[in-house]
């Protein structure tokens, strides 16, 4: 009889034991098992062989060309082959020369050849320039008269100011003073490579032998002066 509520006693304990244990196991968070797919989501990913192999070469291809083009720079160039680079670069300016022209004067403005006929050579005092000729402007180192689209030097109109650097027809524009003519040229002329003097506004020799050399290239009359071709032909007009 002893023996038979010794066994009943264990048998309680140990369901009771039992119970426990499966109480616990159920309170217990269980670890989420992740899917494949999502672990592959937070895997860094990395691009196929073959494309890394193409990002490589692209990366290489700017750096070798970098390097090409500075040893050519690197490279003395020959007497002959400056000279060949002088060529192609006055043959582009030449082209850019003839590229600039634009249009032609009308032939109601009256031409350099004639201004030069009627152009007042001799000295003469102050009022008799000015009983003819309204507008006379002082331009650097001597006065200048209008007529006709062409300033004139004033010659004797004041004896402290009679400093040309060229005595002859200067073509006009725009209501310009002949040296603000003259500094157009000029700049017109360095951009296309003819000059490489100073802007100064002054018909120097250079700014003549430079306007001859434009002339020479684009089919005008070689005169080395600001005529209304010339201006024409610069796009200034």
């Amino acid at each position: 009889m002893k023996k038979s509520k010794i066994s009943v006693l264990v048998f309680v304990t140990s369901m009771f034991v039992i119970a426990q244990v499966a109480v616990a196991q159920m309170s217990t968070p269980q670890p989420t098992q992740k899917s494949a797919s999502d672990t592959k989501q937070l895997q860094p990913g990395h691009p196929p062989q073959k494309q890394r192999q193409q990002q490589q070469v692209q990366q290489q291809l700017p750096q070798q060309s970098q390097s090409a083009q500075t040893r050519q720079q690197q490279q003395p160039s020959s007497p002959q082959q400056q000279e060949e680079q002088k060529q192609q670069l006055k043959q582009h300016q030449q082209k850019q020369a003839r590229a600039v022209h634009r249009s032609t004067p009308p032939p109601t403005l009256m031409s350099f050849e004639t201004a030069q006929q009627r152009r007042q050579r001799e000295h003469h005092p102050r009022d008799w320039w000015g009983q003819r000729y309204p507008i006379i402007v002082l331009v650097g180192g001597g006065y200048y008269y209008f007529d006709s689209g062409y300033w004139f030097p004033a010659f004797g109109y004041d004896r402290n100011y009679e400093a040309y650097d060229y005595d002859g027809p200067i073509y006009t524009y725009g209501n310009l003073l002949p040296d603000q003519v003259i500094l157009n040229v000029q700049r017109a002329l360095t951009d296309l490579g003819y000059f490489a003097g100073v802007l100064s506004g002054a018909l120097s020799p250079a700014t003549r032998s430079a306007i001859s050399a434009y002339q020479q290239d684009n089919g005008l009359v070689v005169n080395g002066v600001v005529d209304a071709p010339l201006i024409y032909s610069l796009g200034l007009q």
